[in-house]
C-alpha cells in the first residue's frame, strides 16, 4: 500500500511540474529589449517631447479613468504623418489631437488609464508609430501606483 501511495505521489508531481514547464514561454533578449528599449526610428529626432515619462499620483482602483497628455514639437523641417499609437494593456487607450504635424508645431498624445480592475504598481508604455516607418518614432511611459478598492 505505501508503495502504491508512493508512485501516485510521485506522479502527481511530475504531473504538476510538467504543467507548469509547459505554460513557461522563453522569450529571447532581443524581443525583450525590443519592447523595453525599442530602437527608433529617423522621425524620432524630430519629435521633442516635454517629458517622455509621466509619473502619476497614486490612485484607487476604484477611481474613473485618468487622462494624461504628453506634448511635443515638430523640430522637422517636414510635416510628420502620424499611423497609429500602440499601448501596452488595455488598461490604457491613446489617441491624437491630429494625425499629421507640421515643422515647428506643436501636438498632443492623451493616454487615458483606466485603473478598475488593476491593482498594483505598473509601467504603461505607448508606442507611437508614423508613417512610412517600421520603427516606432517615440516610446512614451507612464508609471502608476493602483491601490486595491
Amino acid at each position: 500500500m505505501r508503495l502504491f501511495r508512493f508512485i501516485v505521489v510521485i506522479c502527481l508531481l511530475w504531473a504538476s511540474v510538467a504543467d507548469a514547464y509547459a505554460q513557461l514561454k522563453i522569450v529571447s533578449r532581443e524581443k525583450l529589449e525590443a519592447v523595453s528599449a525599442p530602437r527608433l526610428s529617423k522621425d524620432s529626432a524630430a519629435l521633442a517631447f516635454d517629458t517622455r515619462h509621466i509619473i502619476a499620483e497614486s490612485m484607487n482602483e476604484d477611481d474613473q479613468p485618468v487622462d494624461f497628455i504628453y506634448s511635443f514639437i515638430n523640430r522637422g523641417n517636414d510635416t510628420i504623418r502620424f499611423k497609429r499609437l500602440v499601448t501596452t494593456c488595455s488598461c490604457a487607450s491613446a489617441s491624437m489631437d491630429r494625425m499629421s504635424v507640421p515643422a515647428g508645431e506643436r501636438a498632443e498624445i492623451r493616454l487615458r488609464y483606466n485603473p478598475k480592475g488593476h491593482p498594483g504598481r505598473f509601467e504603461r508604455k505607448v508606442f507611437v508609430y508614423t508613417v512610412g516607418e517600421d520603427l516606432p518614432a517615440a516610446v512614451l511611459r507612464l508609471s502608476v501606483d493602483v491601490s486595491v478598492g
